[in-house]
């Protein structure tokens, strides 16, 4: 698992509705966690549910993905401060 910011090189292997499996190629660049940025995301969490509520069939994909990866963010951050 990777941390917030931090990257690595890899192959895409397969994108489902929720997640994405990859194949490093390299090892992840080493990073500190310094800084834990305050991330305000109501509206755009709020936009996204509307965005799904008014699409559907493929259309939905992207937003839920997006909605999904913004709520893990929010928890891993909520780990990192021990809120959890």
């Amino acid at each position: 698992m990777l941390a917030p910011g931090q990257t690595v090189e890899c192959h895409i292997i397969n994108i489902k509705e929720n997640y994405v499996i990859v194949n490093p190629i390299s090892e992840p660049e080493e990073t500190e966690v310094s800084y834990i940025p305050e991330l305000g995301v109501d509206t755009i969490v709020e936009d996204l549910e509307k965005l799904i509520e008014s699409v559907s069939g493929n259309a939905e994909i992207i937003p839920r993905a997006l909605l999904r990866i913004i709520r893990l963010e929010q928890l891993i951050l909520k780990i990192l401060k021990d809120e959890v």
